[in-house]
């Protein structure tokens, strides 16, 4: 009979995540840069964070905290950039926002075509 082996389990789950994040964005449904694939890859990594911990893979490790903070850094400016383009919009449509608001409109995260290159037609 075959052990039980979380860590296995963890590994396979987050990598899992990963390709599935890599399909989306080779078959154009998300961009790389969208909150849906970050978000996709930080919960990957998360979960492979955990592996290499209860593991104490050092190298695992280091490589999941810095696809971590590169995520969570991309995820921050995409919203900034968002929110400061919205506001633009309200701005030049006359409308006001109120001052201290911390609600965006629901088309903050709507990030469109960012003009990444990304490996299916890069070049054309």
């Amino acid at each position: 009979m075959l052990d039980f082996d979380l860590r296995m389990v963890l590994q396979i789950a987050g990598a899992l995540l990963c390709v599935a994040n890599y399909l989306l964005i080779q078959t154009r449904r998300i961009t790389a840069t969208q909150p849906t694939s970050l978000l996709i890859v930080a919960s990957g990594g998360v979960i492979l964070l955990a592996s290499a911990i209860m593991g104490a893979d050092w190298g695992l490790i280091i490589l999941e905290v810095s696809w971590l903070v590169m995520v969570s850094v991309t995820l921050v400016v995409r919203h900034r950039e968002a929110v400061a383009t919205a506001a633009a919009g309200a701005e030049a449509s006359g409308e006001s926002a109120p001052v201290g608001s911390v609600e965006a409109p629901a088309a903050v995260f709507d990030m469109g075509n960012t003009g990444e290159l990304e490996l299916v037609g890069a070049g054309r």
